[in-house]
């Protein structure tokens, strides 16, 4: 058997072993979307045409008299199947171009045509069987005669439209490994055209040996991309296409086996044409070797597999897993993030940093990797050192580990979520008990109360009190004023969420008369404490559109608390602003300032820190300027004291 027979052989059996393992692995996928159709559709038409040629070819070494029939329909089937490539071709690329980015006017324009067009021109296949199908002697290159150069222009024009489409997947993505795969692809489909035509114009290739071995690599043209797309699938896990480890060791030990069989073949045709050695000894002694070489072969071949699914990917994914199950179950993002940067920093020293809630924007550069989930950016993991120093699998491993943090943290989201909509629940159902319990109070508390103040009036209008008793009466119908209020706030509580927008409706409010209104009624003790009271507003007349009983309600509230902070010749601001999507109010005191332990539970009902307050006046606050879909917030003004509360509105309320 001569060489370039040899050579072909091995070659198109390489090529059914490596669609056959793409084939399997694609086919394994549970949920084939459109892609995933049309790339198992290429990969039969690939395997049809190297299973086919393979045989074939062992077919031609045969005696022709006997296997004529089936050579002829061998050569038809397997250049029917190639005669399908340019359309599948183009096509699978045009699938995977919009399934990751969208396609401008003229892109769906051009190639949803061309694919068209060359589906139709597979109209005139039929037109090349009977030259197939005659003369088995003669090779299939040799009965399609000029037939051959207009599918040359076919192949080559579908490999420039695969070029400009792969060109913009490169432009467009921002994933490195992606482009790298399409750049090394882009240069594949320009040499694999050029070299067909270099080939098929010289003269005589059909019967020099030379000429046959550059016509077999033509042929075999196709499996140079094919192996790229298959590292690329097994090293960096292109399309999330997983790869069983023993399916790879398979199909590199019968690489290695079908490289072991051409070599041992040309070497023993070599010493039994030169030197007259026997070559049945010599494939004894072939085989001999190989069965003594094979389990260290294997052993090899299955440590070095491991070692490309799990040495550089290893330290990365022991990482994620660890944080994965160590992290506690719940976190505040500032938290899970020190957590994360503490295992990080535990693995790789000063290497890595993260950044969350930051998105890594597009040309930040390779040492930059964005925690994703889904669409959004969730932050991001920047490489302290030298991107350069780093291998292409440590690259991998931290898109990796930045992948696992973004489920990570998509699941810390979705959890504070439903912990948040839990305690929603929850305090909605305990208003609801403490309504029914403030109606209560209000039936039985706040009637007798009435009644007594009414009563203690009267009585300490009485001519013959001493001054004694009538201080004390006035001391009592105080403390039944502040029962009353007691009551009224819990009741008010209660009800904010019937209370809300829907029944006070939305009108125009003078903020200036608010404000003067809100004065007023504390009037009395601001002069009492000697209160340096003032207002401002960043236009006359301010009106807003809002709904003036809970802005009444906030502000009320936010003025009392200041009042309350305030020492005797203490000053008390409020201001009004005026912003691009709507308004705030500020409230401005120069009290002590609010503690650090108690800024956590500002809000929460009941909490007070004061000797006679109920703790419900800034969890009505909260709760009335959610009902306006505002933004409270709070700070101090300075390390000596002082406190703001702000308030945000947008302008529809």
């Amino acid at each position: 058997m001569r060489g370039p027979v040899i050579f072909g052989l091995v070659g198109f059996f390489i090529g059914v072993l490596l669609h056959v393992f793409l084939l399997s692995i694609v086919v394994k996928r549970p949920r084939k979307e459109r892609f995933e159709k049309v790339l198992i559709a290429l990969l039969l038409a690939l395997l049809t045409w190297y299973a086919g040629s393979f045989v074939a070819l062992l077919l031609r070494q045969m005696d022709l008299s006997k296997v004529a029939p089936a050579l002829v329909w061998f050569d038809a089937v397997s250049f029917t199947s190639l005669g399908l490539l340019p359309a599948l071709l183009l096509h699978t690329n045009w699938v995977y171009f919009q399934r990751r980015f969208s396609a401008n006017t003229v892109e769906r324009r051009i190639y949803p045509g061309l694919i068209v067009l060359l589906y139709v021109v597979l109209l005139l296949l039929p037109a090349a069987l009977p030259q197939l199908l005659s003369q088995p002697s003669l090779h299939p290159l040799r009965k399609l005669g000029a037939l051959t150069t207009p599918f040359l222009i076919l192949l080559a024009v579908s490999y420039v439209a695969c070029i400009l489409l792969q060109v913009g997947i490169i432009r467009r993505s921002r994933k490195p490994v992606e482009q790298r795969l399409f750049r090394r692809l882009a240069i594949l489909f320009c040499v694999i055209p050029a070299y067909n035509f270099w080939v098929f114009a010289f003269e005589g290739w059909q019967t020099r040996t030379a000429g046959e071995y550059l016509v077999l690599i033509a042929l075999l043209g196709s499996l140079f991309p094919t192996f790229v797309v298959t590292y690329y699938i097994y090293r960096h896990q292109f399309l999330q296409i997983p790869i069983h480890r023993g399916l790879a060791s398979t199909f590199l030990v019968l690489i290695i086996l079908s490289a072991y069989l051409i070599g041992i073949r040309s070497f023993g045709q070599y010493l039994e044409v030169e030197l007259g050695a026997p070559s049945l000894l010599l494939e004894v002694t072939f085989l001999v070797t190989l069965l003594l070489f094979f389990p260290p072969l294997s052993q090899w071949v299955q440590d070095w597999v491991s070692r490309g699914f799990s040495a550089e990917l290893s330290r990365y994914r022991n990482l994620a897993a660890t944080i994965g199950r160590g992290a506690p179950a719940v976190l505040s993002k500032t938290e899970w993030a020190d957590f994360v940067q503490r295992k990080i920093d535990e693995e790789f020293p000063g290497a890595i940093r993260l950044r969350i809630g930051e998105s890594a924007a597009p040309g930040s550069g390779p040492g930059v990797y964005p925690l994703t989930a889904g669409d959004r950016t969730l932050g991001c993991l920047e490489l302290l050192r030298s991107p350069e120093r780093l291998s292409a699998s440590q690259h991998d491993g931290l898109r990796m580990l930045a992948a696992e943090l973004g489920g990570v943290i998509e699941r810390a989201e979705l959890l504070e979520r439903q912990i948040e909509l839990e305690r929603e629940v929850s305090q909605k159902t305990q208003l609801e008990a403490l309504g029914k319990t403030a109606a209560t109070i209000a039936h039985n508390v706040k009637n007798p109360l009435s009644s007594i103040k009414t009563l203690m009036q009267l009585q300490s209008e009485a001519e013959n009190l001493t001054a004694d008793q009538k201080r004390e009466a006035q001391m009592v119908i105080q403390e039944i004023d502040r029962l009353s209020k007691t009551v009224t706030a819990l009741l008010r509580f209660s009800r904010l969420d019937q209370d809300g927008p829907a029944r006070t409706g939305n009108r125009d409010v003078n903020l200036r008369l608010l404000a003067e209104s809100i004065q007023a009624v504390f009037r009395g003790t601001i002069e009492s404490k000697n209160l340096d009271f003032s207002s401002h507003f960043q236009a006359e007349p301010m009106i807003v559109s809002t709904y003036p009983d809970l802005l009444k309600d906030i502000l009320s509230n936010l003025v009392s608390n200041a009042i309350e902070a305030c020492a005797e010749g203490g000053r008390v601001r409020l201001a009004f602003e005026q912003i691009d999507d709507g308004w705030r109010l500020a409230v401005e005191d120069d009290g002590p300032g609010i503690a650090p332990e108690v800024v956590a539970h500002l809000f929460e009902p009941f909490f007070t820190t004061k000797a006679t307050g109920t703790g419900l006046g800034l969890a009505i606050v909260k709760r009335r300027v959610e009902q306006l879909n505002g933004i409270i917030r709070f700070e101090s003004i300075s390390p000596e004291g002082g406190t703001r509360f702000s308030v945000t509105v947008p302008l529809a309320t």
